[in-house]
């Protein structure tokens, strides 16, 4: 649960920094901060499915088959499931408790909170690295997702007091529990190597694309690509 707890540690972080820091972060340091992260992601997420591609050729061409089909049916399925739009709603809801914060000083510890909750939990950066904390403890995904939230965090705690930064306990509550979750996988399919192989590689490269997203360079529907993962378990499975 290493990464779960540094993504808590990362929203009140956050909000302490408010504390020592009165003014905003400065326009180019945030550009920086921007390209760093959007590489850091390529990298956890390249890195990702490297490890989970290799072999001999036949098994690499396999997997990179794999790949590809995991990709293709997965997002239909998401698609089909609407996940991205119900992942908007979610967004949209969190936006307006952060305006009614910003509007309503009265309420805008408890908006802020709901807002923190539901943003910082359903992001799928967060419920794609606290899975893959607990089955490979790789929690390189939620690191970079802890530096994210603190700088979220920052930008909103005036407004929202230290409501979104509380939000902190359902972060770790939740994905904590997903982490639990993945360790109790992992202990099931733990001989199972090509199936953890494949879906590593496949949650690779949703890491991967998070970056387009925080570069603002393609809006992916990320939501819509979590069946992938399980998709790649089961054709993994079943070419055996």
């Amino acid at each position: 649960m290493v990464g779960a707890w540094l993504n808590a540690a990362g929203i009140v972080l956050g909000g302490v920094a408010v504390l020592i820091w009165r003014g905003q972060l400065p326009a180019i340091f945030q550009a920086r901060l921007k390209i760093f992260l959007a590489v850091a992601t390529v990298v956890v997420g390249l890195g990702m499915t490297w490890r989970g591609i290799g072999g001999p050729l036949s098994d690499v061409l396999i997997q990179c088959l794999i790949l590809l089909l995991s990709l293709t049916v997965g997002s239909f399925l998401g698609r089909l499931l609407r996940l991205q739009h119900y992942s908007n709603r979610l967004g949209r809801f969190a936006q307006n408790q952060l305006q009614l914060a910003s509007q309503n000083p009265e309420k805008s510890w408890n908006a802020g909170f709901l807002a923190g909750t539901v943003l910082f939990c359903s992001s799928p950066l967060g419920l794609m690295g606290a899975f893959f904390d607990g089955l490979s403890g790789n929690y390189a995904i939620l690191l970079v997702k802890a530096v994210m939230d603190g700088l979220a965090v920052f930008s909103l705690a005036k407004a929202t007091r230290w409501g979104i930064v509380v939000s902190c306990l359902p972060v770790l509550a939740v994905l904590g529990s997903l982490t639990l979750l993945g360790q109790q996988l992992e202990q099931v399919a733990h001989d199972q190597t090509a199936v953890l192989a494949s879906v590593e590689a496949v949650g690779g490269m949703l890491v991967f694309c998070a970056s387009l997203i925080i570069l603002e360079l393609k809006r992916v529907p990320l939501t819509n690509y979590l069946p992938c993962l399980l998709v790649a378990a089961v054709l993994a499975l079943w070419w055996r």
